[in-house]
Parts: structure tokens; sequence; C-alpha cells
């Protein structure tokens, strides 16, 4: 809500847990310096090349650039500026829809503007591909990035939440109840309490975020 009545006063409003500063400081200090328009260098995508990433450097580069790490793709495609890769985009199968393409990451290295790079990366998808949807974090992001390279705002998600315990992070499909037997073990669940209790239980904590904006491409003006 709070989010909500900034944006309507044209405020960008951007949420940064303790966690996620002790743990990914540099990643939250390149998130607010973008928000300013300042950066240390700028690239124009003319200037790169692009060209397939492989798993392993796609996963690193995502672990150093963005607040959500690394994450397994079946396509992954990067921009690079004097051999050195700046800009990353991955794709995989929907996770809720047959036949669809989720965007699942875009990321620049920190502190640096690709202008024009997220366009030229999508410009390469292979040609089987002919719509992608992606989510934006909106307790970071507005999707104006999107929008301005061709993708049309289609949606928004509910707040979901995430659970923290010392330095980990679990996401919330991760604690499902079926699933926490395993997870917190046998003697520390209970079956006749809920996901929430049992977790609240053995010491997590439950932070929720602002849902995402569900963004498709390609626009429907394109």
């Amino acid at each position: 809500n709070k989010t909500k009545e900034c944006s309507a006063l044209n405020i960008r409003l951007i949420h940064i847990t303790d966690w996620e500063w002790n743990n990914k400081r540099d990643i939250c200090k390149s998130i607010i310096a973008s928000a300013l328009g300042l950066f240390q260098e700028r690239i124009y995508a003319r200037q790169c090349q692009v060209k397939e990433v492989t798993n392993s450097a796609s996963i690193n580069f995502l672990n150093e650039n963005h607040i959500q790490g690394g994450i397994n793709s079946s396509i992954r495609l990067g921009l690079y500026f004097n051999n050195k890769l700046v800009q990353l985009i991955t794709l995989g199968k929907s996770r809720f829809k047959k036949g669809e393409y989720e965007l699942l990451r875009m990321c620049t290295k920190l502190n640096i503007q690709v202008i024009g790079g997220f366009s030229k990366l999508m410009s390469h998808l292979p040609s089987y591909i002919d719509e992608v949807i992606s989510y934006v974090d909106r307790s970071k992001f507005t999707g104006e990035g999107y929008i301005n390279s061709g993708w049309t705002l289609i949606g928004e998600t509910e707040p979901g939440y995430s659970y923290y315990r010392g330095d980990n992070k679990y996401s919330r499909q991760q604690c499902q109840k079926h699933k926490l037997k395993d997870f917190l073990g046998e003697e520390n669940f209970n079956e006749n309490l809920t996901e929430v209790e049992n977790m609240l239980r053995n010491n997590f904590l439950q932070v929720y975020d602002c849902g995402n904006f569900k963004m498709k491409w390609p626009s429907n003006n394109n």
C-alpha cells in the first residue's frame, strides 16, 4: 500500500531488507545509484557483441550482480564489451503455462549502464520464441526499463513472501508444508501446525514483498 501511495505521488519507493543490505550491499547500492541516474560507466549496445553464455558463467555473473542471485536456465545471452560480459538475460520455459517462455533474469554489471542493451539482447532470441513473460520485483523496480525496451505491462501479482534465518534466505516454494518434514527435520516439524507456524516455531522470519509487475514481450504495438 505504501508503494502504491508513493507511486501515485510520483515517488519511487525502494524497499531493502536488512538481510539484503548485510548480504548484497554492493548490489543494493548499485540499484539505488541506478535509480538516481548515477553510473560509473555508460556503454552503448552498438559497441557490444551478443554471445551465448555458459550456465556456470551466467550463475557467477548473476550471483555478483543480481539481487536474487543465480538460477539455472536453458537460454543465456550476454552482451560483451571489450570481451567482458556487461549485460545478461536468461530464459526458461514458464513455471506457470505450457509452451510459454519466461525471462528469469535480466542483469547488468554493477554501476554500469548499457544504453539499448536490453532491446538488443531481446532481438537476438531464437526464432522459435514468439512471446516472453517476465515478473518485475515491484519492491525495487518500476518496470520502466522493460516498457522502454518494447514490453507491455499486463498485470500485477499479489505480495508474496520469503523466509530468513541467519545469513540464509528461503523462497516460499522451498517451505511449502508438504516439504517441511524434510526441510526442518522430523523432530522439528509439527503436522498439526500450519506452514507459517512451523517456520516461526523454528526461528525463521517471514518477510513479505510488494508483489510483481507482470510483463509481456513483444508489446501489442510491435
